[in-house]
This record gives C-alpha cells, sequence and structure tokens, in this order.
C-alpha cells in the first residue's frame, strides 16, 4: 500500500512509510501531498528544494564540497523561504561537506540540527552522530563528545558510530595523559654521613 501522493510503501496500518517520510496517513503528512499537524496544513517542501540537494549530492560525489555545501545551503534556504519544514538529511549532508572541508564548529553545529529533526532515517541519524562526534574530537569537546556517545548509546548506535570514529577516539583518549605533566620522582634524600 503507497500513502497518498508520497512514493514511499506503508506499513499494514497505513501509519508512516518504511522510509519514515510519513507520520501518518490520516494527518495527510505525505511529503508528496498536504501536510498538517493537529488539522492545520503546513507548507510542503518544494520540490526545487530537492532538486537543489539532488545538486549537491552529485558535487559531493564529485568531491567538489564547496560546490556541494552552497547548493545544500541554497536547499535549506529553499525550504526555509517557503516555510516548509527543512529534513533533516539536508543539514547532515551540509555537516558532511563541512568535515570536508575542515569547517568543525560547522559541521558540529549543522550535525546537531540534524539530530534536532524527527524526520532523519536511521542511516542519517548516524551519519549526523558520527560527524558531531569527529568534530568535538577534533576541537577537543570531550565532555561534548561523550555526551553524544551516550545519546548514540540511548539509540543504539553508540558501537557503530566508535567504529567510525576509530583513530579519533584512541587519539584522544591519549591526549589528556599527554598533555598532563607527568609527576617527576622526588629527588633523592642527600645520603646520610658515613658514620664514623
Amino acid at each position: 500500500e503507497r500513502c497518498g501522493d508520497c512514493t514511499k510503501e506503508c506499513d499494514e496500518q497505513g501509519k508512516g512509510c518504511k522510509m519514515r517520510k510519513c507520520e501518518s496517513r490520516a494527518e495527510g503528512s505525505c511529503p508528496g501531498g498536504e501536510a498538517s499537524v493537529g488539522g492545520e496544513a503546513l507548507p510542503v517542501l518544494p520540490p526545487e528544494a530537492d532538486a537543489k540537494k539532488a545538486e549537491g549530492n552529485a558535487a559531493f560525489q564529485a568531491k567538489d564540497f564547496t560546490e556541494a555545501l552552497r547548493l545544500y545551503g541554497e536547499a535549506i534556504a529553499i525550504a526555509e523561504a517557503a516555510g516548509a519544514p527543512v529534513p533533516g538529511v539536508y543539514y547532515s549532508n551540509r555537516a558532511v561537506c563541512l568535515a570536508s572541508l575542515e569547517d568543525w564548529e560547522g559541521a558540529r553545529a549543522d550535525a546537531a540540527e540534524a539530530l534536532s529533526r524527527t524526520d532523519l532515517t536511521p542511516a542519517a541519524t548516524k551519519k549526523a552522530l558520527f560527524q558531531k562526534c569527529r568534530a568535538e574530537s577534533r576541537l577537543q569537546l570531550l565532555e561534548d563528545l561523550e555526551a553524544t556517545l551516550r545519546l548514540a548509546g540511548q539509540l543504539g548506535m553508540r558501537t557503530e558510530v566508535e567504529r567510525l570514529l576509530g583513530s579519533e577516539l584512541s587519539q584522544n583518549a591519549q591526549a589528556p595523559q599527554a598533555a598532563t605533566p607527568q609527576p617527576q620522582a622526588a629527588p633523592a634524600a642527600p645520603a646520610a654521613p658515613a658514620a664514623p
């Protein structure tokens, strides 16, 4: 069964597509149909926004991270200008671009924004968690990194995110030890004078 104008397949009860694009048929929240919350119609994501995202994906695949960053930004701006909810994947994709350009503050901010959205697929959630952790690691925000890893654990993704982080975590585990001066051995006490 398909949900309204959405092209995603719905579960047996018609309560949302398997890709989590629809909240429920009864509320008419398919991206291709009328979206509503509490009976009030919401603006639908303009097709131009998805087209810019697709162009951004192509630029990213071509490793033109600056162009991909620009295109994902345009997709977000188009959705915002229409008053439509911006899909979390737009932010997670832009976070990957920012990380590729070593803009760790920007990557962290966009990954956090992506995680604040309710429409992320599990794969996009894992991507956003990884990018946020990686940025926090590079910025040496170790308490924030641990908090993000706890969130990943709550979502059942900590092991996978830690695997993706790989050497990032081992470098941080060693960093505090390397930065902390090791206590020096106390100088030996002067020898007692020899007994006469």
